[in-house]
């Protein structure tokens, strides 16, 4: 899962500024702001699970996967509306 990471962000970064070249800096400014709060929030949830086992990392992943298709899901009629106009 992490080694995807590094094709993701570049290229969901890119598409999301491409979206909005008129605010291509607050966009990104608000991208990076998101992902680090979004790490400084669930680091220390996930080290409450201990550093015996990787359940509490393995559940933490899968609840960021699902939060990541919920966004993907809320977000994604948007984007054909968009494409339409």
């Amino acid at each position: 899962m992490p080694s995807a990471l590094g094709l993701v962000f570049a290229h969901a970064t890119a598409l999301a500024i491409g979206r909005v070249p008129y605010a291509a800096g607050a966009g990104s400014a608000v991208l990076g702001t998101l992902q680090h709060a979004l790490a400084a929030l669930v680091a220390p949830l996930v080290g409450l699970g201990g550093d015996h086992d990787a359940v509490a990392m393995a559940v933490g992943m899968a609840l960021m996967s699902g939060l990541a298709l919920a966004a993907l899901g809320l977000t994604r009629s948007r984007v054909h509306d968009l494409v339409a106009a």
